[in-house]
């Protein structure tokens, strides 16, 4: 990701000192990195030529920029579809795609920016094949390791010990993943869903056999 470093420093700069209930400090500048390398595996697969996939790239790291518009005096932030309802709020991929447009303006061509404000703006109910491709990368990173992360740190936010945790992704949260598989609009994007799934799974197995006796 060394190409994006100034992108990369501009995200982490904008969520320095946030945190969140299940991510904790600073989520959004991880999820972006995140995003933006499953976007990058996903794109190579699928043979997109490099400047799209730059642009891709791009939309991944600041897909969720607007969301620093919903950070407290405190530091937290909640970045959910019901916050913005409650509060009559424009979505965050509508203010994502301003603050793109600003931050980018001058600094590559327009037609590129257009691109860009598209892919963020659009891939929530994605037609592109790049929104596509952001649509499910922005679902595959709650899965598999950064999930075990939000779980476990959710958890302890709950106040649940060990055992609740593993039974809330025995009988909850494994069938949410696996009901998530099936939104997803590529395959590519299910095969790899499923390899994440199965991480969890050994994880969660793992743990439990450390406190069986």
């Amino acid at each position: 990701m060394n190409d994006y470093d100034n992108f990369l420093e501009r995200l982490e700069e904008t969520f320095r000192g946030s945190y969140e209930t299940a991510g904790g400090a600073e989520f959004r500048y991880f999820h972006g990195v995140n995003v933006a390398k499953i976007c990058s595996f996903l794109a190579t697969g699928l043979g997109i030529s490099s400047e799209d996939k730059k642009a891709l790239c791009i939309s991944a790291i600041f897909h969720d920029f607007g969301k620093s518009r919903r950070i407290t005096k405190e530091g937290f932030l909640d970045g959910s579809r019901a916050y913005e309802t409650v509060n009559n709020l424009r979505s965050h991929e509508q203010e994502s795609a301003e603050m793109v447009e600003i931050l980018l303006r001058g600094s590559l061509e327009a037609d590129k920016i257009d691109l860009i404000k598209n892919t963020i703006l659009n891939h929530a109910v994605p037609q592109s094949l790049l929104q596509k491709i952001l649509h499910d990368a922005d679902e595959l990173s709650e899965m598999g390791i950064m999930n075990i992360w939000k779980m476990f740190n959710y958890s302890s936010f709950k106040k649940r010990n060990i055992r609740d945790t593993i039974n809330y992704w025995k009988n909850q949260d494994r069938q949410r993943h696996l009901d998530k598989t099936e939104t997803l609009f590529l395959e590519e994007s299910k095969i790899e869903a499923k390899k994440r799934i199965e991480q969890v799974d050994k994880m969660i197995d793992d743990l439990e056999m450390e406190i069986s006796l």
